[in-house]
């Protein structure tokens, strides 16, 4: 757990550090490496009210795996696109539907390439309504892969908020102050009145790994290193007064 809590500062530091497409994909490759993945990728798409444009991506699939997925107009069938894009907490591949021939087909041909045998995908939106999705995979015995998902889920929610701000910077897109979400305020409100997790879930009628994932959110749009200082800067904007509770 030690040499992930360190991957975790390092890919933090690295991705604040990305000025460039190639330092994304750089990047990648690292947390690939350092978490002992078999692939990752990263996409993102504008808001559904902008004009339409291509998606902006970087991965670390092999060129013959992206060159087939452009030539055969993949994003269109691709059901981790399909689920990710739309989604708001994290999309395990084992529960994707496989009914469909041509998604057995292009999972088979994904796997044939060198995608993992199993998948995890984490989505990510924006203030300004633009979306994006982190998927990793790995070749890992069933049980180590089900040890990753609960030992690094957050650290990789917090991961893919921060890539994604990054990645807007690179693309130049507008910085606004970022909007959390009532559910967002209302799990930190009961963080700072000094709430545990559970007690929290119990107020609120969620589970304990709901709540943990809206605050994850919360820590992650407000740019705080720790909860306790995204209640700092949360009171500071006066968040806390601004809805009914």
């Amino acid at each position: 757990m030690a040499q992930f809590d360190s991957n975790f500062h390092d890919m933090t530091e690295g991705i604040r550090a990305v000025a460039s497409p190639a330092d994304a994909a750089d990047l990648l490759n690292t947390i690939v490496e350092s978490y002992g993945l078999e692939t990752a990728a990263y996409l993102t798409v504008r808001p559904v009210y902008e004009e339409p444009g291509k998606p902006f991506y970087v991965t670390t699939y092999s060129p013959d795996w992206v060159k087939r997925y452009i030539e055969k107009d993949f994003f269109d069938i691709d059901p981790v696109l399909r689920y990710g894009l739309r989604a708001v907490t994290l999309v395990d591949w084992k529960e994707i539907d496989l009914s469909d021939k041509a998604v057995r087909t292009f999972f088979g041909e994904a796997r044939e390439h060198g995608v993992g045998k199993h998948g995890v995908t984490f989505p990510v939106r924006g203030v300004d309504g633009d979306r994006g999705i982190l998927s990793v995979t790995s070749n890992e015995n069933a049980a180590a892969w089900q040890a990753f998902l609960k030992s690094e889920v957050r650290d990789f929610q917090h991961l893919v908020g921060e890539l994604h701000n990054a990645i807007g910077r690179i693309q130049g897109r507008p910085r606004h102050q970022t909007v959390c979400s009532d559910r967002e305020i209302e799990c930190l409100k009961w963080y700072a009145r000094g709430e545990k997790v559970k007690r929290t879930a119990e107020i609120l009628s969620l589970s304990p790994r709901t709540v943990r994932f809206h605050l994850d959110l919360a820590r992650a749009k407000l740019g705080a290193k720790s909860l306790a200082h995204a209640v700092a800067i949360a009171a500071e904007r006066g968040l806390f007064f601004q809805r009914l509770f």
